[in-house]
């Protein structure tokens, strides 16, 4: 039975056809950049003026207002959320992150954690111990007790514990990184009563657990619907998957 309930997910996610081998006959996975290439992309496209020339927004910042390397005044950078329940993983993806701005010659981003509690307390950085913390870490308690209210209540929670975290900008980055659990990613990106489909900000997704990893089961069918319609949707996407 459980065999059964995991490929009709495969297939509700990816489709009919083929022999649901994620890395070769699956469209969508072989579609998946690598993650240093979508790290690079993904900033350079952050930088680009909106009028197409080519010229980034942060070499026309430095242009008309110099920054103080020494003290760091009129300094201009781009601001990332790093969501995510694994406290290591968040740390692995802000070296990953400023080695691709390095490359791009970007300053030094402006990184906020948020989410990751577990093994915070054993490694540099320690716990934020803020609303993001608590909610992730409280989700599995909640799950078992059948405490866990609709997709949209839930994200209207996420994105409330997100406006009470300390870095003032961590629920408006210019980028979001979300990590290992699809789940709340979705949640952020896709749900919620007062943001919707739109996002809190453009996004990489990481996922580093199984798809349907901490999903409440009434909630496996409508995730699986909508990430196939997400993936599906034409033009330009604000949203990167790699994994």
């Amino acid at each position: 039975r459980a065999i059964m309930d995991q490929l009709q997910s495969a297939e509700a996610l990816m489709g009919r056809g083929g022999d649901l081998d994620f890395s070769s006959s699956s469209r969508w996975g072989s579609e998946l950049p690598s993650l240093a290439a979508v790290l690079i992309d993904f900033l350079a496209s952050l930088g680009q003026a909106a009028d197409g020339k080519g010229k980034s927004a942060l070499k026309m910042a430095r242009e008309l207002q110099p920054c103080d390397p020494i003290l760091h005044s009129n300094c201009w950078s781009e601001e990332v959320t790093v969501f995510g329940d694994h406290h290591p993983t968040l740390q692995d993806a802000e070296g990953l992150l400023q080695s691709a701005a390095a490359e791009l010659g970007f300053m030094s981003l402006e990184i906020a954690w948020a989410g990751g509690y577990y093994l915070c307390g054993s490694l540099p950085g320690g716990c934020q111990k803020d609303a993001t913390e608590a909610f992730v870490e409280s989700w599995n308690a909640r799950l078992a007790n059948d405490e866990i209210a609709t997709p949209d209540v839930e994200a209207d929670k996420l994105r409330f514990a997100l406006r009470s975290h300390p870095h003032a900008r961590a629920i408006a980055p210019d980028l979001l990184l979300c990590t290992n659990l699809a789940l709340f990613c979705w949640l952020l990106q896709r749900m919620g009563q007062n943001g919707g489909t739109s996002g809190i900000a453009p996004a990489l997704h990481i996922f580093g657990m199984p798809f349907l990893g901490d999903t409440p089961l009434s909630w496996r069918e409508p995730l699986l619907e909508d990430f196939q319609a997400w993936w599906k949707l034409p033009g330009p996407k604000n949203d990167v998957v790699t994994s």
